[in-house]
């Protein structure tokens, strides 16, 4: 079991105090602090301390493939800790053949990094569990419950648009009416949206359309004349309260957009963009990987009882995820179950394993190998345990190495 440095990640979006306090540094930042990355990403990869020294995550696979277990040629997962104080960009992630097309694409074209969409060739499967109240887009509502909400929106711009959600077809109408909204005009986008401020402002007055409304109001003041803020109407808004997680499969279109949160993902960095960003936006690709599914996301909360774990349902073989409780009279030992990482979130813990004891307090994490015996969990907090799912996935077989 080893102590893990990890990368932080500063963007724009991200907050100068959250992951400084949480992790117990000098507060505030002098920049934003976006994203605390646990694994070996190339973009990023943690260090491992190893016999006094650091070494790189990716390196000690390299040196000592038999701690990521029988099946993987990496680690499967990475872990993160998001700080959102600003929204992040309407974004949604590629399957796993269009992350390998895409990739493979784009690097036999010798494209400069900053013109590529894919970062790596593997798909982004992810689920984000809440450390605070965490509001998020997430999926697209059924065209029924748009068409009212558009129509009181009162923007006669729109008016020719909204017959497309009409269509008896759900998938298409929503596609068809998306894409309208994404493909604006680029000179008519600005004029557009000052027109739609009124009809935002009435309906965050009160009724069904509240958050939505104020939330693009929000939206307007950072983007005002990009056509994301009409777009985010489209989707469900979420509050999820600490503790309580969901899952984002490939092709969902999301949105993440205030408060602090505990992510795990497959090992990929691909994220493709249709607005709310400076970074880079490709309507054409976004679209090509969308899900027009209309439907309401499922919650999970999570209940760890003292000395024992609680694990988040996903449907992939890259990940998974737990929380375990500890007190001092109720110590843990969760099964083996391949690589690990262990990251504190709340309190200070102690994980005693054949090689010794590691203390770790807020905000600190540790790698366990495969290879590495049992180990118990002792002291009083919260633990989040990441592991691979229960079968390798063909992304990351050995045998493709």
């Amino acid at each position: 079991m080893h102590l893990l440095y990890n990368t932080i990640k500063e963007y724009a979006w991200g907050s100068s105090s959250a992951l400084p306090e949480f992790l117990g540094t000098p507060s505030p930042a002098p920049y934003p602090q976006a994203e605390l990355w646990m694994g070996a990403h190339p973009l990023g990869s943690s260090l491992l301390l190893h016999e006094g020294g650091r070494e790189p995550l990716e390196a000690y696979f390299i040196r000592r493939p038999q701690a990521l277990g029988p099946g993987w040629r990496c680690l499967p997962f990475l872990l993160k800790i998001l700080a959102v104080a600003k929204p992040l960009s309407l974004q949604a992630h590629p399957n796993l053949p269009q992350a390998r097309q895409g990739y493979h694409e784009e690097q036999a074209l010798h494209l400069p990094a900053e013109a590529c969409n894919y970062k790596d060739s593997n798909h982004k499967p992810e689920l984000l569990c809440a450390l605070t109240p965490f509001e998020a887009l997430m999926g697209f509502e059924k065209p029924a419950r748009l068409w009212p909400l558009f129509e009181a929106l009162a923007l006669p711009a729109l008016y020719p648009q909204l017959p497309l959600l009409r269509c008896p077809d759900e998938a298409q109408a929503l596609r068809a009416f998306f894409e309208s909204l994404l493909r604006w005009p680029e000179a008519e986008r600005a004029p557009l949206l000052q027109q739609a401020k009124p009809g935002l402002s009435r309906l965050a007055q009160a009724g069904a359309f509240a958050d939505k409304a104020a939330l693009a109001l929000r939206l307007l003041e950072s983007y005002p004349g990009d056509m994301g803020v009409l777009a985010s109407l489209c989707l469900n808004w979420l509050r999820l309260e600490p503790l309580e997680a969901l899952f984002v499969p490939a092709g969902c279109l999301h949105a993440y957009v205030n408060g602090m949160g505990l992510e795990i993902m497959a090992n990929s960095d691909n994220v493709l963009r249709g607005g709310l960003t400076p970074k880079r936006i490709d309507v054409d690709a976004l679209l090509g990987v969308l899900r027009f599914e209309s439907d309401t996301p499922t919650l999970q909360q999570a209940l760890p009882k003292v000395g024992e774990g609680w694990r988040f349902e996903a449907p992939v073989s890259e990940f998974c995820l737990s929380l375990w409780r500890l007190a001092p009279y109720a110590p843990a030992s969760p099964p083996r179950q391949g690589p690990e990482v262990l990251l504190v979130l709340e309190g200070e813990i102690a994980a005693q394993g054949p090689e010794g004891i590691l203390r770790l307090r807020r905000g600190q994490s540790a790698f366990v190998a495969a290879d590495e015996g049992p180990y118990v969990l002792m002291g009083e907090g919260l633990v989040a345990r990441a592991t691979p799912g229960l079968t390798p996935s063909p992304s990351l077989r050995a045998e493709e190495g």
